[in-house]
């Protein structure tokens, strides 16, 4: 009895590793040019992860859009995760917090290990870079510490767009690094121009779609934050969040599904999230510009498959 018991489960484990790596058909592209690529099961699942949480919850829809030149992002090596908390003494706290009273958020932060599924959807995601190479768009990795691991990626036509029309201000990088802005096409050379920018909250801020001048602003309120560190001055110039109540709804919907155990959709859309002076023509402009966006991705996304679409995006030529 133990021995068939055994073989049933062996067997069991076997068809679902089988299943995982069984190759499913993905589409990409559109129509006429459309073709079709085979990953194993279990790829598609972590892209699927991947784009939901990268494109929806922290903006890189609108870089694939075209919206935002550049989305940055990182995740947390999970055994890192383990180590400080085990060194901090803090599992122990959340997984007793879980039983009683049960805390739903603690217990669904403990089973959803975000940061591993992020990390395995950006590695299973360069897998099929070669789907990329040819497009108007870039990935980057750097290890930014022993911990973290910063994820970027470009939309080349969108970030040279954006440098011509504030070339005064990058013009002092470009000539520090001897390039001019046809280089920012090869790949390498614009790795090192972003490594570069964002050592300058001034210039990495309009890369990220923030504008120009919120961008000088951020910069010049975090100066002077460092020089008047020991002092309980304010800031002297004010900056919000773009999207006060916009955030706020998102996030009290998101976290209603998550405690629910609901799957969030695509109405969870958020909106590229920054800090600005709401009082600015700028600032008004940006949010004209992105709840437009918001709604044609919505759109573009609506009743597609969320792998197929987004590699579709991802692929896309700049003379498309």
């Amino acid at each position: 009895m133990k021995n068939a018991i055994c073989t049933a489960i062996v067997i069991s484990m076997l068809g679902w590793i089988a299943f995982d790596y069984w190759p499913v058909t993905v589409h990409v592209g559109h129509k006429p040019k459309q073709f079709s690529i085979q990953m194993p099961r279990k790829d598609k699942r972590k892209l699927e992860f991947f784009f939901r949480e990268m494109c929806f919850l922290e903006g890189w829809a609108y870089t694939l859009w075209g919206s935002k030149p550049v989305s940055i992002d990182n995740y947390t090596e999970p055994k890192e995760v383990i180590r400080q908390n085990l060194k901090y003494d803090t599992l122990k706290t959340k997984i007793l917090g879980c039983f009683w009273p049960p805390n739903w958020g603690i217990i669904c932060y403990v089973c959803n290990p975000t940061q591993l599924k992020i990390k395995n959807g950006w590695n299973t995601l360069n897998k099929y870079s070669y789907l990329v190479d040819k497009s108007q768009f870039a990935l980057f990795s750097d290890c930014c510490d022993n911990a973290t691991v910063s994820m970027t990626l470009v939309n080349k036509t969108a970030l040279h767009n954006i440098v011509s029309i504030h070339f005064k201000e990058f013009q002092p990088t470009l000539e520090k690094l001897s390039m001019d802005l046809d280089s920012l096409s090869d790949s390498q050379k614009l790795d090192t121009f972003l490594l570069e920018t964002s050592l300058h909250d001034n210039l990495i801020g309009i890369l990220l779609g923030y504008g120009k001048d919120n961008a000088h602003l951020f910069n010049e309120n975090k100066i002077h934050a460092e020089t008047q560190q020991f002092s309980n001055e304010s800031t002297p110039w004010p900056m919000s969040s773009a999207w006060p109540e916009e955030e706020m709804e998102n996030l009290d919907h998101l976290n209603q599904k998550i405690f629910t155990f609901k799957q969030w959709d695509l109405d969870d859309l958020f909106y590229p999230r920054f800090v600005c002076d709401l009082q600015s023509q700028e600032s008004q402009h940006l949010k004209h510009k992105y709840r437009e966006d918001r709604a044609k991705i919505l759109e573009y996304y609506r009743g597609k498959d969320v792998v197929e679409a987004s590699l579709t995006l991802l692929i896309a030529k700049s003379d498309s």
